[in-house]
C-alpha cells in the first residue's frame, strides 16, 4: 500500500473534463493517521475520506447522467453502473503527475 500526496480530482472523458477542485490540504495525511488517500497496488480500490468521496461521487453521478444508465445494486460497490463500453472518466492530479481511469482498469464482473 501506498500513501500519496493527491492534489486534486477530475470526471469526465477527454472532450469534457471538470476538476472538481479541492482544496489545498484535502487529501493530506492527519497526525493521527486519518485522512489521506491510500492506494494498494494490489487492488482496484483507492482509499479517501468520505467526505471527499462524497464529491467524487456527486460528479460521477452528474458524468453518467445525459447517457441514462442506471445504477444497480452490488453490496459491495456503493455506486455501481453497469456498462458495455465506457470512455475514460476520472483523473487524479497528483503532486508530480496525473493519472487517468480507463474503464478495463476501474471495472469489475457484475454478474
Amino acid at each position: 500500500m501506498y500513501a500519496l500526496n493527491l492534489i486534486d480530482i477530475s470526471v469526465g472523458d477527454d472532450r469534457k473534463m471538470k476538476r472538481i477542485g479541492f482544496a489545498p490540504g484535502t487529501f493530506a495525511s492527519k497526525p493521527d493517521g486519518t485522512g489521506g488517500c491510500v492506494i494498494d497496488s494490489g487492488s482496484a480500490l483507492t482509499y479517501i475520506d468520505t467526505k471527499p468521496y462524497g464529491e467524487v461521487k456527486k460528479a460521477v453521478m452528474k458524468y453518467f447522467e445525459p447517457f441514462r444508465i442506471q445504477i444497480i445494486q452490488k453490496p459491495s460497490f456503493d455506486l455501481c453502473y453497469q456498462l458495455l463500453k465506457a470512455p475514460t472518466w476520472a483523473h487524479s492530479h497528483w503532486s508530480n503527475g496525473a493519472l487517468s481511469f480507463v474503464p478495463e482498469d476501474c471495472s469489475k464482473d457484475a454478474k
